[in-house]
């Protein structure tokens, strides 16, 4: 009976390092990502007004935002890396249909046949389709909320879908091999400028 029990013992005694070795070699695997500065936190709805600025650096606070589709946050800013990136932001002004949301991106790679393609999305609706064939210091996309927005409040859920993305790897740049599209710097709330 003694001989019984203690086979037992032993036997649960393996399983549980047999589950801890497997526990730390998924830790190890996953740790080798090195790209990845820090992971996403929670997303949530983060509130913009046209007195704040949200930024997307490490430790700035505006990853909380993001929803899919982003890679780890980054000293200045974040990247998308999947062909789907969707953010979500809480827009509040007095007149917010007077209101443009101004996202300050970096492309990662334009020299696609055509340029490179995305169309944005609102709340699931079309905005816009894109196309970018050269970049800048001061890349920025803009969301005139004209259309969209009714009274002072919008809870809007922003889809980017990528139509070809590429990785450093692949271009020969670095070993990193996420498959970037825009890279998320900050996004504010200014007055829409009006057309002649």
């Amino acid at each position: 009976m003694r001989l019984s029990m203690h086979k037992k013992i032993k036997k649960i005694r393996n399983l549980v390092i047999l589950a801890c070795q497997i526990l730390i070699l998924s830790t190890l695997f996953f740790a080798q990502d090195s790209f990845r500065a820090q992971p996403l936190p929670p997303s949530s709805y983060v509130t913009l007004t046209p007195d704040s600025k949200i930024l997307f650096g490490l430790s700035q606070g505006g990853s909380s935002a993001l929803l899919e589709g982003w890679s780890g946050i980054e000293e200045w800013g974040v990247w998308s890396e999947k062909p789907v990136a969707r953010m979500a932001l809480d827009l509040q002004s007095q007149d917010l249909g007077a209101q443009t949301v101004r996202i300050s991106v970096n492309y990662f790679y334009v020299g696609y046949s055509g340029g490179f393609k995305y169309s944005i999305f609102v709340n699931e609706k079309k905005y816009s389709d894109n196309i970018v064939s050269t970049i800048s210091d001061d890349d920025s996309i803009l969301i005139d909320l004209k259309s969209i927005a009714k009274g002072n409040n919008l809870s809007a859920l922003i889809r980017f879908e990528f139509k070809a993305l590429t990785s450093p790897k692949d271009l020969g740049v670095s070993e990193d091999s996420r498959l970037l599209g825009i890279g998320l710097k900050s996004v504010e709330l200014i007055p829409t400028q009006k057309s002649d």
